[in-house]
């Protein structure tokens, strides 16, 4: 659900190795792309062991909440030229919400 929210199409049969050959949707930065595939997979696999082991309800908008709160945490790993890419992946999680 979060990536066809955040406008990425993954088909059916794709696994987590083919997420490096996904087409980039054009609201999206070409620099770091790969970056936000990993920032949106590891909230992925978080909010996941947050379902299986603390049984909390899957949520949509936590993850989404959740993404952006990282990508904020993440902007200061980015060049300092490039920072404002980070207000670019925090607009995708947000203009779905």
């Amino acid at each position: 659900m979060l990536w066809a929210n955040v406008g990425i199409d993954i088909p059916p049969s794709a696994s987590v190795s083919g997420l490096w050959e996904l087409a980039r949707p054009e609201h999206l930065p070409a620099k770091f792309f790969h970056t936000y595939l990993l920032l949106c997979s590891w909230q992925i696999w978080k909010h996941r062991n947050e379902v299986i082991f603390r049984g909390a309800e899957p949520s949509l908008l936590r993850l989404l909440l959740a993404c952006k709160e990282e990508a904020r945490l993440w902007r200061c790993r980015l060049p300092r030229s490039d920072q404002g890419i980070s207000e670019a992946w925090c607009h995708s999680f947000c203009s779905n919400m």
